[in-house]
């Protein structure tokens, strides 16, 4: 469980430089997004921040079972 802690750790890390809105998301859920759709197409181009961002998130999810 040691290294998967560690991998998660890194990749929590690493959201936040690529993408403060995704970052505030992972902090407060509930948060305001202000622009839903410039998000939403910022998540779907590869290699934006938010792409980045989203992908580390799936991958702890796949870490902690979590859907």
């Amino acid at each position: 469980m040691c290294e998967k802690a560690q991998e998660i750790s890194k990749l929590l890390a690493s959201i936040e430089p690529h993408e403060q809105q995704v970052w505030a998301l992972v902090v407060d859920p509930a948060s305001d997004i202000s622009d839903k759709r410039g998000l939403s197409r910022m998540l779907g181009t590869e290699g934006t921040g938010a792409d980045k961002a989203y992908n580390n998130i799936k991958q702890i999810s796949r870490y902690l079972k979590m859907k």
